[in-house]
């Protein structure tokens, strides 16, 4: 295993970063559109990907940036992958990630046994993770983020029809939340990522969508807010009113970028039997 992620792009000769994407969008990204602020690869390379198994309904697609070695050590480079995963995820109506070389197949895709192979992801709408440390690749909370984006893929791409994980008002963005849950907890990016995308949309505030929906979560009783530890989850202490505004408080220092770093959801049993019962048709 290549002991840093500089290392592991350049295994084979050049700098070759590999984004895939999986969505429901047949449109892909165009070379130019990998120019962003001031960086831009040498090359681009598409390669289209067979959507085997049969039950994946889903457009995948794998992008090649090549670039010239020393541009890695560019400072703002993760920045740059952050945009290309935002860019990628959007245009595909789905999910971006960025993995080494030989890491694709598709029945890892998120899994535990390549977690530490994937080095940035983003779900449309979200905001787009990236980490440059192969330690932090290696850890348990990554796993937990990495497991996090199954648990998405699951819900939007193994449905005989598609099915929106890109909910549109306050009340769908809980329900989304509450069955994401039911897998696994769920980081507080993805919160945001929604009322992001509802804002968009509606002329509203995602700062007062994110307030309202975890308010709706909390004060129910349907989930917990908390932090990761060891293998676990742990619970914070404060009442419904006072995690609201801790959360948001959060946020607010850390510009509404969680990347990860604030909180996570998990449900209650009630969150459980809500999620369950609207799972059922």
């Amino acid at each position: 295993m290549a002991s840093s992620i500089r290392e592991a792009i350049c295994w084979s000769g050049p700098a070759v970063v590999i984004l895939f994407t999986i969505g429901r969008a047949e449109s892909r990204l165009e070379e130019g559109e990998f120019d962003v602020s001031g960086i831009r690869p040498d090359e681009v390379g598409l390669h289209e990907m067979s959507s085997e198994p049969r039950e994946w309904q889903a457009v995948v697609r794998e992008y090649d940036l090549t670039f010239e070695e020393g541009r890695l050590d560019d400072p703002d480079f993760p920045a740059y992958l952050r945009e290309c995963l935002r860019k990628a995820s959007a245009r595909a109506e789905g999910i971006a990630w960025l993995t080494f070389e030989g890491a694709f197949h598709f029945d890892h895709l998120f899994t535990d046994d390549i977690a530490d192979q994937i080095y940035g992801y983003c779900v449309a709408g979200d905001e787009p993770v990236v980490t440059w440390d192969r330690e932090i690749m290696k850890s348990d909370r990554w796993k937990g983020e990495v497991r996090g984006v199954r648990s998405v893929l699951d819900v939007a791409f193994t449905s005989p029809e598609w099915r929106c994980v890109f909910p549109m008002d306050e009340e769908q963005i809980c329900r989304g939340i509450l069955e994401e849950g039911l897998d696994d907890w769920v980081p507080v990016d993805r919160l945001v990522g929604l009322a992001r995308e509802l804002s968009e949309r509606r002329d509203v505030s995602h700062r007062d969508v994110s307030e309202k929906v975890l308010a709706h979560l909390l004060r129910d009783s349907l989930a917990n807010v908390g932090d990761l530890g060891e293998n676990r989850f742990e619970a914070w202490s404060d009442d419904a009113d006072g995690a609201v505004r801790r959360v948001i408080h959060a946020l607010d220092e850390v510009g509404w970028e969680p990347a990860g770093n604030v909180c996570w959801l998990a449900n209650t049993p009630a969150g459980d039997r809500e999620a369950a019962d609207r799972q059922v048709i």
